[in-house]
């Protein structure tokens, strides 16, 4: 039943992103209310491109991908870590121009194909779940974050890349992206690593993770500053 219902959301998904790209052209015929325009971001979702076409004066229709990376490496408290992120995004999105003007609201639906990868090495004795093990039963603990594919989007931005005018826009938005909790898997390859005691403490450490972190990572904050052209 869950996957017949992600299969239908899905669907649904793609009909809403398929109608919008479909749109566009249509959109951009109107000479009434700007014409197509492509932008180019940086973002905190990576570098991405848009295009973006006008429905009305007030109402444009933005079609998005944006693909990114990040690194980063550090030690705390005897520990070793080292995170990889992998940002691949897509979005089909309206902008609300409630004063005609530059400033505008913001929402749609997300393609989430994000990835989150990390290792930890203790050099000393780590509590893991409730009890205490040496880095050599521990070894070293990966932790992979599955995303919900589907997300939805809602922020505000200044600029209208579409509207008449100069054919140049700058343009800065400030958002979030958000979905259902991610699923957590973690690892471990010491000398304990098939012990069934843990085992049990592994699932128990993974589970106080999803406890203190799962709510907060059903949101990811999206700033992108841009630059756009109009056709």
């Amino acid at each position: 039943m869950r996957a017949t219902l992600r299969n239908r959301i899905w669907r649904g998904a793609a009909t809403a992103i398929l109608f919008a790209a479909a749109a566009l052209p249509a959109a951009a015929d109107s000479p009434d209310t700007g014409g197509l325009a492509v932008t180019a971001r940086i973002s905190t979702l990576g570098l991405g491109l848009e295009l973006v076409a006008p429905l009305s004066e007030r109402l444009n229709l933005r079609v998005a991908g944006a693909v990114g990376g990040l690194n980063y490496n550090d030690t705390q408290s005897d520990v070793d870590y080292s995170v990889e992120a992998r940002l691949r995004t897509g979005a089909a999105l309206l902008d609300w121009h409630p004063a005609g003007g530059g400033f505008r609201f913001s929402a749609g639906v997300m393609y989430n194909g994000n990835e989150l990868e990390g290792e930890a090495r203790p050099r000393t004795a780590t509590e893991i779940g409730d009890i205490e093990f040496s880095p050599e039963e521990i070894g070293t603990l990966r932790a992979s974050v599955e995303f919900p594919a589907l997300a939805g989007y809602v922020g505000i931005g200044f600029g209208n890349a579409a509207a008449r005018g100069s054919r140049w826009t700058v343009l800065f938005d400030i958002g979030v992206m958000f979905h259902a909790e991610p699923d957590l898997t973690l690892t471990a390859d010491g000398t304990q690593a098939d012990h069934p005691l843990f085992r049990q403490e592994l699932e128990k450490e993974r589970q106080n993770i999803e406890d203190d972190y799962g709510r907060l990572a059903r949101f990811y904050p999206v700033i992108s500053l841009g630059l756009g052209f109009r056709f």
